[in-house]
């Protein structure tokens, strides 16, 4: 893990690959996944999202921080956001389903080979916009599906770039979609989105301190070509700000809700809205759609109907 961080802060690879990332949208850009969804008014006027708050009440704890092994970040932001929208699913809309871990090298295939067309051949890495569309498209698969390897890193690379590989698990992954995204360049949108109980992906250069300083915020620093995941955003605090999920295991400092006092899930930055807007003006930051088709709880089906039997 410390030479896939240290890789990323002296730029001898790219997790976001930035140089073709304006090529790769433009390929894109028509596509239905990225039809705009109407963002409506945070709920009640609200401009602090509770996504965090849904999850600790699904699952009585935070979702485990992801630890990527060579240059996948893209595609763990994307299921990071897949798995905080299906708690969100399961505990504001009462959905009957239930929480599964999803398997990432999957993601990391369908990005890079499918969307993609294996043009980073060898070399780490993918976009934005293919992961949005690839989630879209050919969506997600768990890590106790049938026939899933464990993960690794040699593992992720096969799946990174063996067309044969990613299409074995296709149809399984089909039935697990997000409808879609949407491009998000300012804060605004990603209070409304993330308050509506969206996810947002956010893709950039920008690179941070790894740790926080005195006032509880991390600060810009240096360039990392990376991808994390929006899962909190606070436009309410004397000092706007949100929480972003990376996946490096806790490398972060551990921080408290400067509101409630609780701790922030491990792995999060706590960056202010000048800084997200500084990556999101980058142009490969995207909201999902809270509008998952999650995995079903046969048990919950199987109570509720009992339920109204009686």
């Amino acid at each position: 893990m410390a030479d896939v961080i240290q890789s990323y802060i002296d730029g001898s690879f790219k997790g976001w690959a930035e140089d073709i990332a304006p090529e790769a949208f433009l390929m894109l850009k028509d596509s239905d996944t990225f039809k705009p969804f109407m963002l409506a008014a945070p709920p009640g006027g609200s401009r602090r999202s509770r996504i965090v708050e849904a999850v600790r009440q699904v699952l009585n704890k935070d979702i485990k921080v992801r630890v990527q092994t060579i240059g996948e970040c893209v595609s763990m932001m994307a299921v990071n956001a897949t798995e905080y929208m299906s708690c969100v699913d399961i505990a504001i809309r009462g959905d009957a389903e239930k929480y599964r871990r999803l398997f990432n090298p999957y993601c990391y295939g369908t990005g890079r080979i499918l969307v993609g067309n294996g043009q980073l051949g060898n070399s780490d890495g993918s976009t934005g916009s293919w992961m949005a569309e690839a989630i879209a498209k050919y969506g997600v698969i768990c890590e106790d599906d049938p026939d899933v390897p464990a993960y690794s890193s040699s593992v992720a690379k096969q799946f990174g770039s063996s067309r044969q590989l990613v299409n074995k698990f296709v149809d399984l992954g089909k039935q697990h979609t997000v409808k879609s995204a949407t491009l998000c360049k300012t804060w605004d949108d990603a209070v409304t989105g993330l308050c509506n109980g969206y996810l947002l992906g956010v893709c950039s250069n920008r690179g941070f301190s790894m740790t926080p300083g005195s006032d509880g915020f991390h600060t810009p620093k240096g360039s990392w070509s990376h991808a994390m995941t929006v899962i909190h955003i606070d436009d309410e605090y004397k000092d706007p700000h949100c929480w972003i999920l990376n996946s490096w295991d806790d490398v972060h400092g551990h921080l408290k809700d400067f509101t409630t006092g609780e701790d922030l899930p491990i792995g999060v930055l706590r960056v202010r809205k000048a800084v997200l807007q500084s990556m999101l003006a980058q142009g490969d930051s995207y909201l999902y759609s809270l509008d998952f088709n999650g995995f079903p709880d046969q048990q919950a089906k199987i109570d509720k109907a009992l339920f109204k039997m009686n």
